[in-house]
């Protein structure tokens, strides 16, 4: 594409500059456009495969039952196999349109098959289910092989790349879109996700000189997201944060019901207002707690609580210093995640708890114990405890099965060592002792805001800092020796609320 007619900001200019000028550069962003499009090409085939397999099976059941419902569930299903493999082979953005417009209508056909099987007994009604149950099956192929097919169709090559990056620096995040729920509000990663799952995305991303260049980008962008005109998302409309869907399920994270309850209920508003008050998008996104729902002083040294309202992806106990970043088997390596501290000694063989907000989580901290800011430190993030002026961004572990886009949600554990973070040490009443609190700003987010000070005496539910422009992770760390012990023996993997009593100490 030529760029001659679009005018760049001067940040996305210097950085096409980079690629033009940096031969490395170069050949990493060119190689991993290469990549991604192989990788993609393979797992539409195997996705198209797959889905031929499906509708074997349903065809079979069809002609066992010998009945109309269940002839038209298999027809409903070779028609998805066939809208599939016009996809994967056309790889346009057309196509693709046409294979998720077709898998959306198998699901409908299906279940009109299995009510006409019903009425003519049970034997006819469970191949017909069973012809259904394989219908959804191809359904959901045919919508996975239609995204990757419309990502290809997005951008092609590191000039279309910088005309997107041009357009999200004026483009708030809007509720929905993204590679995964967990990420929807990261834009710049929802178009870079892709490419991340490849050995020359890595070494692009991990390149001091394309992550000072990206700095300067999310830099600009954030000046747009604390002014006014960001608040565009901030409506009812497809993708607004006051829409329906989006008021709903910011309800349900906060531990609401959304049929009895609504937004104001848990945050300070004013929903009569334009935006409901909020001056920009960065001012909703860290929206503050209604005083009803403050969270309650409590003097037991022997509970922890959440620090924040997240969801949990990892329990991690016997905790090593590990001087080789990224062992298998050992994914946190306390001297990268703490940059190198003097008291890293004494987390290791410890415990970590690793939690990761979503886009509709309240993205502000509170202390999970009562006792005294030891200290404060703001890490740019990097793989080197050096302090450099920008973070690395976009850099996570690769997925061999070439399956997984969401690089970045995945690789939460290796991400606490490179990425933006704020450590808050905490001399806690005993028996817990010095324990860190850790917020890792995730890709773009890439900023962490403390409001604690050293030597500042502190209580359980008291704010400790927040998150800003977008999703993120965060851990807690406890010294060796104390013994931390999940009140809910089903943790790993559930929402928790901030405050909510997470853990027994002894």
């Amino acid at each position: 594409m030529d760029l001659a007619v679009f005018v760049l900001a001067p940040v996305v200019q210097g950085f096409k500059n980079l690629i033009e000028e940096d031969g490395a550069v170069y050949t990493a962003f060119d190689e991993m456009f290469r990549q991604a499009a192989a990788a993609e090409a393979a797992v539409a085939a195997e996705a198209a495969a797959e889905v031929a397999a499906t509708a074997a099976v349903a065809v079979e059941a069809a002609r066992a039952a010998d009945v109309a419902g269940a002839e038209a569930a298999a027809l409903a299903a070779k028609t998805a196999a066939l809208a599939v493999r016009s996809a994967a082979a056309a790889g346009t953005a057309q196509a693709a349109r046409q294979a998720e417009e077709t898998a959306n209508a198998q699901v409908q056909a299906a279940t009109a098959g299995v009510v006409a099987a019903q009425a003519l007994g049970a034997a006819a009604a469970a191949a017909a289910v069973e012809a259904a149950a394989a219908t959804a099956a191809v359904a959901a192929a045919a919508k996975a092989a239609a995204a990757v097919t419309k990502a290809e169709a997005q951008v092609e090559d590191y000039v279309e790349l910088m005309l997107v990056i041009n357009t999200l620096l004026l483009t708030p995040p809007r509720y929905g879109l993204g590679p995964s729920v967990m990420a929807s509000s990261v834009p710049f990663y929802a178009v870079i996700s892709r490419f991340c799952n490849t050995h020359a995305g890595y070494e692009a991303f991990t390149n001091p000189r394309v992550n000072a260049n990206l700095c300067g980008v999310f830099t600009q962008w954030q000046d747009f997201l604390v002014a006014q005109e960001s608040r565009v998302v901030l409506g009812d409309g497809p993708g607004g944060w006051f829409s329906d869907i989006a008021l709903r399920a910011m309800v349900e994270s906060a531990g609401g019901n959304p049929d009895l309850q609504t937004f104001q209920d848990f945050y300070v508003c004013v929903p009569n207002a334009d935006h409901y008050g909020f001056a920009s998008y960065d001012a909703f996104f860290t929206r503050q707690l209604r005083p009803n729902q403050a969270i309650p002083p409590d003097n037991n040294p022997f509970i922890i609580r959440s620090a924040c309202s997240s969801t949990v992806h990892r329990l991690y106990t016997n905790l090593r210093k590990t001087e080789r970043f990224c062992i298998k088997n050992t994914p946190y390596s306390l001297r990268h995640i703490l940059a190198g501290d003097e008291d890293v000694d004494t987390f290791v063989g410890g415990t970590l708890l690793q939690a990761m907000l979503g886009c509709t989580d309240y993205h502000r901290w509170h202390s999970p114990v009562n006792g005294i800011v030891v200290r404060t430190r703001l890490i740019s993030g990097t793989m080197n405890p050096s302090p450099v002026p920008h973070p690395t961004y976009f850099a996570g572990l690769l997925d061999g099965e070439r399956k997984d886009l969401d690089v970045i949600t995945r690789s939460q554990d290796f991400v606490t060592a490179i990425s933006t973070r704020a450590l808050i040490f905490i001399q806690a009443d005993d028996p817990v002792g010095l324990m860190c609190f850790v917020a890792v700003g995730l890709c773009e987010v890439s900023t962490c805001e403390i409001t604690v000070n050293e030597n500042q005496v502190i209580q359980k539910g008291d704010p400790l800092g927040t998150f800003r422009f977008g999703g993120s992770t965060h851990c807690l760390i406890f010294r060796r020796g104390l013994n931390v012990t999940p009140i809910d023996q089903n943790l790993v993997g559930s929402k928790v609320q901030v405050g909510q009593d997470i853990f027994n100490v002894a």
